[in-house]
């Protein structure tokens, strides 16, 4: 077991050091992948204070405005970067195809952490 405060410690370190969410074609495991596979990203977002959720603890994400589409494709993903590093990730569950005279606005989403 992982106590609550060592958890929100790890998602109030997203929240502090977050600056851009992108969306991509695959899943990455690294902050070269991200940058890779990414469709397009957006800088105005929100963090909400950690909180707890089923079986753990978890943050809210909202986007402030529509993200910029730098590539045409089908976004999977969507990855919060931020200091060169990936921080976060989780699937797109309703993706539709992207071009470059578009603007995209994702959907709240969530990022959890779970106890066990």
């Amino acid at each position: 077991m992982i106590a609550d405060y060592a958890l929100d410690a790890a998602l109030e370190r997203i929240a502090a050091d977050a600056s851009r969410i992108d969306i991509t074609t695959s899943k990455p495991s690294t902050y070269a992948d991200v940058m890779r596979s990414s469709l397009g990203y957006t800088t105005a977002f929100k963090v909400s204070r950690p909180r707890a959720c089923s079986g753990g603890r978890c943050c809210d994400v909202t986007a402030g405005s529509d993200g910029t589409v730098t590539k045409a494709g089908t976004p999977r993903y969507w990855v919060i970067t931020g200091k060169g590093h990936l921080l976060a990730c989780g699937e797109i569950t309703d993706a539709r195809a992207v071009s470059t005279d578009m603007m995209f606005r994702l959907p709240p989403v969530c990022c959890e952490l779970l106890e066990e």
